[in-house]
């Protein structure tokens, strides 16, 4: 609970979403001086610690020990006092640093190799062969279903050859064209009066 002066028995329930802790990482980075950042997830903390000072708890309401990422130069030791167990500071931790704890080999998932079963030849069962019954079965009704219809195929369409014209025709055809042209001048009254040609 927040209000006046971030007092924790205020008016108003924090507004912000959190997976990672009990406070979402504004009050968290506020109240605790740590945050649960970088890829992978670490802890960081946000003001210096001394050492032999003792950092967080696992299995706490925070769980921030469970965030400490293992490292092969650690700055954290793992402690077991009467209570829970908890992370302990074994060197002078600066402020925007992560706090990391030691990497024990036997962290590491063991994978147990399957160990390959041989059966000999001799001791291996027999499988019996089972005799189907060709006895005929009136109450069974087998339906057939009808062969679907062959697609009928599609016949190739014949290409249609261009006619081949002659000369003489391609002479015709460059006139006809020639004289659309004129005939389209002739009709424009603008042009016709540009290029002063008699209109009748």
């Amino acid at each position: 609970m927040t209000g006046k002066r971030h007092a924790p028995t205020g008016s108003r329930r924090c507004l912000h979403w959190t997976t990672k802790s009990k406070f979402c990482w504004q009050h968290l980075k506020e109240k605790e001086a740590f945050r649960i950042t970088g890829k992978p997830l670490g802890l960081v903390t946000t003001k210096p610690i001394a050492k032999d000072t003792k950092v967080a708890e696992f299995g706490g309401p925070l769980k921030l020990a469970e965030w400490a990422q293992p490292a092969l130069r650690p700055n954290t030791k793992v402690i077991a006092p009467k209570g829970k167990a908890a992370l302990k500071s074994i060197k002078d931790i600066a402020a925007n640093n992560e706090v990391t704890v030691p990497f024990d080999m036997s962290m590491k998932p063991k994978t147990k190799k399957k160990k390959k079963v041989i059966i000999p030849v001799a001791i291996a069962k027999k499988r019996k062969l089972i005799k189907p019954i060709h006895a005929d079965i009136p109450d069974l009704v087998f339906r057939t279903e009808p062969e679907p219809e062959p697609k009928p195929k599609r016949t190739p369409k014949a290409k249609v050859k261009r006619k081949q014209r002659s000369p003489a025709d391609k002479h015709e055809i460059d006139l006809l064209r020639r004289l659309v042209a004129l005939q389209h001048m002739f009709n424009d009254e603008k042009l016709s009066h540009e290029l002063r040609i008699p209109v009748s």
